[in-house]
């Protein structure tokens, strides 16, 4: 039975399992703790089967079963019972030196910068029973949110697989198959204690229940599974330790800590005048999932954001074990710069997915963002400022912003002044909205050049705007004209120009648009040369709304494709677009500026 075999038939025998359970549950009308029992029960079976099917005959995988069966028990006489946190501790410690009696031992250990392994002699008992309770605990713990336990446990479980792979070949009789056995149980696990909801108490069952418990800890979160998969995950890395305790040393605990939810740990706190959240190291205000979910981040993305930089420590400790005859300075190294990396990763992502409560609180329309004025307002807003800008008949500037917009008005002093003039600076890119939200800024949406120039267009045909397009390559700005008369009947296009025009040509140019005297011009000559152009010709042009619109022109004619809608909703339309046209890949690494630009202003505005 290989491998991927276990894999296969502990998450069938779980994921399976939990449905069977399902109808044992309601029909017996379990209370909470009983059918939470069920839950751990299902997911040990799917970790025992696979595993004495492969390998009953050695005796260490009969003490593994048996070890495993006794952190079952264990969770459920703290779930039925109570029990207080001393008498689990004690349980635990039990289960733990039970585990050293049976031969799950750490003989030795190579500390950093010695090159030989230190023999461990009569404290290898009490080193493996503190790490294994290091282990079970932290796992332990994570259950404060749902589906977290089982699926970091499933990542690192994969991720000793692959260790296994890299490090021990074809030598490991044991600590494949249990990767493989844990990973397949808790995926099975995951979306029904994520998801599905299980068990399935009756609401009438739930009434009767008189437990308090946190609003976000649903009825699938009892300790019986939760020990199992937490003892399974220690033994797993004590029989890694036997084989090669220098690395797991290393990457078992950084696996660990990835998911930052040990009390002692790691802390987010909120202070300043304006509430901001701030990052704390040894001051224990709140735990980080309690700050996190109380800044605005849904439980389930809390669970995304902690599994993903799971994922990506369990990516670098594989790293690390590749490494195996690189010196342990450069692992240091390598380990250092994606422990920074990581952390910068984590905290924008968190504040990113967060969705800040402000029931009841007026927003400003406008706000400075890298000392850019960007208007908070959505579609809707923008289109109502616009309206009021034809009405007004004065002439009006909108720039449509996108990141690379900000980063050369930072390099740029006429482009950051022009920015600042301007009436109107939507937030065009996914870029700006993901950075406006790590610095705790209210942007909430990408108000898109393209998306505008469609709403502009169906609100012209109703009201009886006209409009003018100046942009593009010869030939597509009058094909987009000929697509929006298509789409918007009684739309009023009354002149197209393409932006291919020489310096002796522009003054003819302006004159044209000046005498047909359109409601709004559309220019769509790339940043920056589309707002300098504006800037400097608007109050000649006399146009009530004049907006850079930079390549919709090439969309709108489908000489370009638009993303797919999921790729819009994920912000990635610049990926789409630069897959299309390789030529603005130098545009992408404007990101990486704007990150580090909002970095920058995110820690001045600590210090302040």
């Amino acid at each position: 039975m290989g491998p991927l075999l276990i894999l296969s038939s502990a998450f069938l025998i779980s994921f399976g399992g939990q449905f069977l359970l399902r109808g044992l549950a309601q029909r017996l009308r379990l209370r909470r703790r009983g059918a939470e029992a069920l839950f751990g029960l299902s997911l040990s079976i799917g970790i025992a089967v696979p595993l004495w099917l492969h390998s009953a005959d050695h005796p260490e995988t009969r003490a593994l079963l048996w070890i495993l069966l006794a952190a079952f028990v264990a969770g459920t006489l703290a779930d039925l019972l109570r029990l207080s946190r001393w008498t689990q501790l004690l349980l635990g410690i039990g289960i733990a030196f039970w585990a050293t009696r049976e031969g799950f031992l750490i003989h030795e250990l190579k500390p950093p910068f010695f090159l030989h392994f230190v023999e461990l002699g009569r404290w290898s008992a009490v080193a493996t029973i503190t790490w294994i309770l290091a282990v079970a605990g932290a796992v332990i713990l994570c259950r404060r949110l749902p589906g977290l336990t089982s699926g970091l446990v499933a990542i690192v479980s994969l991720g000793f697989f692959a260790v296994a792979q890299i490090v021990f070949g074809t030598h490991s009789y044991l600590t494949a198959p249990l990767a493989c056995g844990i990973a397949g149980a808790a995926l099975g696990a995951f979306p029904h204690e994520l998801f599905l909801g299980f068990p399935f108490v009756s609401a009438g069952a739930r009434q009767n229940q008189n437990e308090a418990h946190e609003p976000w800890m649903p009825l699938s979160q009892g300790a019986a599974g939760h020990w199992v998969m937490g003892f399974a995950l220690g033994l797993l890395t004590v029989v890694g330790f036997l084989k090669n305790t220098a690395f797991l040393l290393l990457a078992a605990p950084l696996l660990l800590l990835g998911v930052p939810l040990v009390e002692a740990t790691y802390a987010f706190v909120y202070g300043g005048a304006q509430k901001r959240l701030s990052f704390s190291l040894g001051r224990r205000r709140e735990l980080l999932h309690e700050a996190l979910l109380r800044g605005g981040l849904s439980p389930r993305r809390c669970v995304a954001v902690f599994l993903a930089i799971t994922l990506y420590f369990t990516g670098v400790a594989i790293l690390l074990a590749a490494m195996v005859r690189v010196t342990f300075v450069a692992k240091l190294a390598v380990l250092g710069a994606f422990a920074v990396a990581g952390f910068i990763i984590f905290y924008c992502a968190a504040r990113i997915l967060s969705r800040l409560q402000r029931a009841g609180v007026k927003t400003a329309e406008r706000i400075e963002f890298l000392d850019v004025p960007v208007a908070t307002l959505d579609m809707g807003g923008a289109l109502a400022k616009i309206d009021a800008y034809v009405k007004a008949r004065s002439p009006h500037m909108v720039v449509t912003s996108d990141s690379s917009a900000i980063v050369r008005a930072h390099k740029d002093e006429e482009l950051a002044a022009i920015m600042k003039a301007a009436d109107l600076v939507t937030a065009d890119g996914a870029g700006i909205v993901w950075m406006a939200k790590v610095l705790g800024l209210p942007v909430e949406q990408r108000v898109s050049g393209v998306d505008l120039i469609e709403k502009v267009c169906e609100q012209a045909a109703e009201r009886g705007w006209s409009l003018y397009l100046l942009g593009a390559e010869p030939g597509v700005v009058n094909e987009a004209a000929k697509r929006l008369n298509l789409r918007y009947p009684g739309l009023q296009i009354v002149g197209c120009m393409h932006g291919y025009f020489s310096a002796e040509e522009e003054p003819q140019v302006v004159a044209d648009i000046a005498e047909r005297h359109p409601d709004v011009l559309l220019v769509g000559l790339g940043i920056p040369r589309q707002e300098k152009w504006i800037a400097h010709h608007l109050q000649e042009l006399g146009v009530p709304v004049a907006i850079g619109v930079g390549g919709s022109f090439d969309v709108i004619s489908s000489r370009l494709k638009r993303a797919p809608k999921w790729m819009q909703a994920a912000g990635l339309e610049w990926l789409y677009r630069t897959l299309q046209q390789p030529t603005r890949l130098p545009r992408l690494f404007s990101l990486p500026q704007l990150l580090s630009m909002t970095l920058k202003a995110a820690l001045k505005r600590r210090k302040e």
